[in-house]
């Protein structure tokens, strides 16, 4: 993609936040505390609010603003939105008035539903308990952080009620998908329901959201996939005959339906097709307006699917097989496609003025704009159902479009990214089980403030499997080979999110004279990311402290570079698309101002390990090198005592050769355990910190890191403080801190005294 096409995206992009502001105002604007929104708005005349709460309409308006406001998460039905646009600023008197509206809404589609008995939802349109509403409301129930609504009593039961009837609605559809699912409703009394893909799609979605709800929920599909593929087969067949029923809004709810159904397993051949058909339908067919009733009444009024509904679905369509295939970007293809769509519908946009009860002068009416039903043609109509899903619409193309520019600058300027598999809750919680026996310090309490991986969930995962954002930045720092980039692999593994390594080379690539540019140019990039973690490897040269000696010893532009990079790194954080990780070796050559808070949220030292995570490595070693239990726990427990400082590769080595002598002969492992470890230079040890403190100032220089090793050495009786007063002043000034945990406290204490 060229620098052309990057700049279309970006204005794509700001042509889509701006429509969702004028899609959403509406909805701040006219609401009532007792019936929510009205249906319709309609140019130079009141608004009529209706008399009862509709909870079809309110909950699909409910839930479309919610998802483009970022209050409903991970929506089945808009994938693709990935943190692209902060619609509710702090300060924003119509965010903020909306997000009231919302939760009132909220509570009105609780107190109905709660009052209807047995069903969870009930609709004129389309009965009880059908597939569009109960999903919205259960989306709204389950996925909205903070909840709209208080939990507990009345909202519990609801929410219950709502997964109760979701698991029969797909049961019963699953039996029989060729049956027609939207039944009931007052309109129903006059009119026949129409078997169809939309609703059955909707079932599928709702099927997703209690698979994400309970991963143990299944319900076989077996008949429902060979009725989708059925249905997918016959429209592309009626595609090439003329004056057929081809139906372009059935081609695609059926082929996401089989996707979903099929766990993602459709050809790539069959996907093409249909795909390349929808692009050369679009400008032909009106846009996908869909040809196939849902329902039907005598005299031939129909209704009638929205191509809103289709466009959406092919945007889930490509976001599911770009999850599948990182290799071939079926978003970037259908991309133009979808564009020619927005500006149709863009459009259709209508606006009109409110008529005031006071006053017919022009001067007091209310502008509004929005949009109508596809089949309804009436200048200044505005319906509010149509323009919320206007609103989702953009929203959703405009995260594709940020998707896109986002992949484009990093092909551009050469940034490479590893992506990770997006898990569900429980994988995440199975692996994150894992991701914390990796815990260095694990001989310390609980809630220690050194416990990283402990620190590293409450503040960065935990908020973000709850729908909150959390902390975005990291500085991290301690000793080499300690595992800062797999503590960075394993913030994005468990979060799902994929992970961008920026070494040095990325910004000196161009030569020591364009770094500047280079560095631009790569923030500018990640400043466009989403859904990712950044790690910093090692560019303590760009971040150098200005008090630091070898600041003023380096050329005009890397001194250039530290205020450089403050504005840069201070502008990401800000951003808060990203989650970055700063890793350095060196903490103390950081410039002060980058460790200040507001730029950084918090910073972590990563050790080796002590000695119960070393008893702990060295068990599971030699076990797999085929030692029993029993054995291994012996050797687990000399070699842990042996090797303080030790980093995991080292104590791996030492391991690996002792998995060469007998196991039965304790004496002869023992005797050659402390061969190996004598023999073995490790990389980390205490005298190498001499030098990185100023003679006569040991607060200038790593104390709290070097108060930990020390501790390390403590720990098992290795810390030998004769000759080495340098380090007892070191551990007397990090002693007198509130950041050394009390545990690491009373032990180095007992050192001193004894020396």
């Amino acid at each position: 993609m060229g620098t052309s096409s990057i700049l279309d995206d970006r204005a794509v992009i700001e042509r889509m936040r701006s429509l969702c502001s004028r899609s959403l105002s509406v909805f701040a604007e006219h609401f009532d505390d007792a019936t929510a929104w009205p249906y319709q708005l309609s140019d130079n005349k009141p608004v009529e609010f209706s008399t009862n709460v509709s909870m079809s309409t309110t909950a699909m308006i409910v839930h479309a603003c919610g998802v483009v406001m970022g209050a409903i998460d991970s929506s089945v039905l808009t994938p693709v939105a990935r943190d692209w646009w902060e619609v509710a600023p702090d300060g924003d008197e119509t965010a903020g008035l909306l997000i009231s509206n919302l939760a009132k809404a909220t509570s009105l589609l609780v107190s109905t539903s709660h009052s209807l008995g047995g069903n969870a939802t009930s609709s004129t349109t389309w009965g009880d308990d059908d597939p569009l509403t109960l999903l919205w409301l259960t989306e709204i129930l389950f996925k909205t952080s903070p909840p709209l609504t208080e939990t507990g009593g009345t909202v519990d039961r609801v929410r219950e009620r709502c997964i109760e009837r979701a698991k029969e609605r797909v049961a019963g559809a699953a039996d029989a998908p060729w049956e027609p699912v939207l039944r009931g409703g007052t309109i129903a009394e006059r009119t026949i329901a129409v078997p169809h893909v939309f609703p059955i799609l909707r079932i599928l979605h709702l099927r997703r959201v209690l698979s994400d709800l309970s991963p143990a929920y299944f319900v076989p599909m077996d008949d429902m996939t060979a009725w989708l593929e059925t249905q997918l087969h016959r429209h592309l067949s009626y595609r090439e005959i003329a004056n057929s029923d081809f139906d372009p809004a059935e081609l695609v709810f059926a082929l996401e339906g089989l996707l979903l159904a099929r766990d993602g397993r459709v050809s790539d051949t069959l996907v093409s097709r249909t795909l390349d058909v929808m692009a050369d339908t679009g400008p032909q067919g009106g846009y996908w307006r869909p040809i196939r009733p849902l329902r039907v009444d005598a005299q031939g009024s129909i209704l009638l699917p929205q191509s809103v509904e289709v466009a959406n679905s092919l945007l889930r369509i490509c976001d599911r097989l770009d999850e599948r295939d990182r290799t071939t970007s079926w978003s970037e293809r259908m991309f133009d496609t979808l564009r020619e769509y927005t500006e149709w519908l863009e459009a259709r946009m209508t606006s009109g003025r409110i008529k005031s009860e006071n006053s017919a002068s022009i001067e007091t009416q209310i502008p509004y704009d929005g949009w109508q039903s596809d089949h309804t043609h009436r200048e200044g109509l505005v319906h509010l159902w149509a323009t919320s899903q206007a609103a989702l619409y953009f929203s959703h193309f405009g995260s594709l479009a940020q998707v896109l520019l986002a992949a484009a600058l990093r092909e551009e300027n050469k940034i490479s990214v590893e992506s990770t598999e997006k898990l569900k809750r429980k994988q995440v919680d199975s692996q994150w089980s894992d991701i914390a026996l990796k815990e260095p310090m694990a001989g310390l309490e609980d809630g220690s403030i050194s416990r990283v991986y402990s620190h590293l969930f409450d503040n960065f995962v935990s908020p973000r499997l709850n729908g909150r954002k959390g902390m975005s930045s990291i500085l991290l720092y301690g000793p080499p080979g300690t595992g800062k980039t797999s503590f960075a692999e394993s913030l994005a593994a468990v979060l799902g999110f994929d992970l961008i390594s920026i070494t040095p080379s990325d910004f000196l690539g161009g030569g020591e004279s364009g770094v500047e540019v280079r560095a631009s140019r790569v923030f500018d990039t990640l400043m466009q990311q989403s859904s990712c973690v950044v790690l910093f490897d090692e560019i303590d040269r760009l971040l150098l402290s200005r008090d630091d000696p070898r600041y003023g010893e380096q050329s005009d532009m890397f001194q250039f570079m530290t205020p450089s990079m403050l504005t840069k790194l201070n502008n990401l954080r800000r951003e808060g698309r990203v989650l970055f990780v700063i890793a350095t070796n060196y903490e103390d050559r950081i410039d002060a101002a980058i460790k200040r808070a507001g730029r950084i949220d918090t910073s972590m030292l990563l050790l080796p390990p002590d000695r119960t995570q070393r008893a702990r490595i060295v068990n599971g070693l030699m076990r797999k090198s085929g030692f029993e239990s029993e054995i291994s726990g012996r050797v687990s427990e000399f070699v842990s005592k042996i090797t303080p400082l030790f980093a995991y590769q080292e104590l791996k080595e030492v391991c690996t050769k002792l998995s060469t002598f007998p196991a039965e002969n304790l004496d002869r492992l023992k005797s050659e355990a402390e061969r190996l470890v004598h023999e073995l230079d490790p990389a980390i040890s205490l005298s190498a910190y001499k030098g990185r403190f100023a003679p006569g100032n040991e607060v200038r220089g790593p104390v709290r890191e070097t108060v930990y090793l020390s501790y390390l050495c403590a720990e098992v009786g290795g810390l030998d403080l004769a000759d080495m007063d340098w380090l007892r002043a070191v551990i007397e000034v990090g002693l007198d801190t509130e950041t050394i945990e009390n545990q690491v406290r009373e032990s180095l204490e007992a050192v001193l005294v004894q020396e």
